[in-house]
C-alpha cells in the first residue's frame, strides 16, 4: 500500500508547479578541431594542414553568427563524415544564401548545387574535419541535436540558435505574431525548451501525431518574429508564471495511478535533497514513469 506525504496529498488541480532553470553561464569561445582530424593532418598552434589538401583554422569560433548557422544547421543541415561534407538544403525561395555562402567560405569553402526536380538549393562545404565535428555533435533524423555546450552559453548568443532555427524550419503567423517551429527530435526539443526557459519566454508546446509511417512532431507556438530577431517575453497566459530564477506552471489534472513494482528507488542530492526532472522539482521518491 502507498503511503504519500501530508505535502503531496494536498496537492491539487490549478497548483502550481515550481521548475528550477539553470541561468549558470560557462560560455565557449572556440572549440579545437585537432580531434576530428586524422593521422594525414599537420597541425600547429594555429592551423590544421591536411596532405594535399587544404589549410584550416585549427580553432572554431564560437561567436554569434556561428550560433546561428548551428541553430540553421540543426534545422536544415546534415552531415557525411564518410565523404567529407556538410550540406544545408533549402527551398529556393529562402532568403539566407548569403549567410550560409559566408559562413561556409568561413569555414573554407563552397559549392551550390539546385535540384532540376524540387525547388531546392543545396549548399555544400567540403571537409573532412568539419564534417567529422557536425556529424558528431548535432547527429540526424529523430535524434538531431544541438551540441551539449549551447545550454549554458550565454542568452545573447543563444538567441542566435534560435534565430537560425526558425531562419530553418520556422514559420511567422503575422496574424497572430507567433513563430512556429516543428521538429521530430525529441533531444532537440528539450534544449530548445531550456533555451526558452533560460530567455525567460512564455510558450506553447506539443506533439502532433500524423499517423502512418510519419513520425511525431514536436510543434513550438512562440509569440514574436523570431527569424528577424523579434523576442517577445509579455505573458500571455495565467497557466505560466516566470519568477527568479523559477517556472511556475499550472495543474490541469491528476491522475492516480498503479504501480506494481517491487521496489521504489529513493534518489537523494547531497544537502539539497531535492532534485529537478523534466516536468518539476522531486522530493526523493518517484516511480522510473517520471
Amino acid at each position: 500500500q502507498w503511503s504519500f506525504s501530508p505535502a503531496v496529498i494536498k496537492v491539487k488541480k490549478g497548483d502550481l508547479v515550481a521548475h528550477h532553470i539553470d541561468d549558470s553561464v560557462q560560455d565557449v569561445e572556440q572549440i579545437d578541431l585537432q580531434p576530428y582530424t586524422n593521422d594525414n593532418a599537420a597541425i600547429d598552434d594555429k592551423s590544421i594542414k591536411i596532405r594535399g589538401g587544404n589549410n584550416y583554422n585549427r580553432y572554431l569560433k564560437i561567436d554569434k553568427a556561428f550560433c546561428r548557422l548551428m541553430g540553421l544547421f540543426a534545422a536544415d543541415g546534415h552531415s557525411e563524415p564518410y565523404n567529407h561534407t556538410i550540406k544545408i538544403t533549402q527551398h529556393i525561395k529562402e532568403k539566407n544564401d548569403q549567410f550560409i555562402t559566408e559562413m561556409f567560405h568561413r569555414l573554407g569553402n563552397i559549392s551550390i548545387y539546385q535540384y532540376k526536380k524540387r525547388n531546392a538549393i543545396a549548399y555544400i562545404n567540403s571537409s573532412s574535419i568539419h564534417a567529422r565535428f557536425f556529424h558528431t555533435h548535432f547527429k540526424k533524423g529523430n535524434n538531431k541535436q544541438l551540441p551539449d555546450f549551447i545550454t549554458t552559453l550565454s542568452t545573447d548568443k543563444q538567441k542566435e540558435i534560435l534565430i537560425g532555427l526558425c531562419m530553418g524550419d520556422g514559420h511567422f503567423c503575422k496574424d497572430r505574431n507567433t513563430t512556429i517551429y516543428t521538429t521530430i527530435s525529441p533531444k532537440l526539443t528539450e534544449q530548445i525548451k531550456q533555451i526558452l526557459y533560460r530567455l525567460r519566454i512564455y510558450f506553447n508546446v506539443h506533439v502532433d501525431n500524423r499517423g502512418g509511417n510519419r513520425r511525431p512532431q514536436y510543434r513550438f507556438e512562440i509569440p514574436g518574429d523570431i527569424q528577424n530577431g523579434e523576442f517577445v517575453k509579455k505573458r500571455s497566459s495565467t497557466n505560466k508564471l516566470y519568477y527568479k530564477q523559477y517556472l511556475f506552471r499550472k495543474i490541469k489534472d491528476i491522475q492516480p495511478i498503479d504501480y506494481n513494482e517491487k521496489y521504489i528507488y529513493n534518489i537523494e542530492v547531497k544537502e539539497d535533497h531535492c532534485y529537478t526532472s523534466k516536468i518539476s522539482g522531486i522530493k526523493n521518491c518517484e516511480g522510473f514513469g517520471m
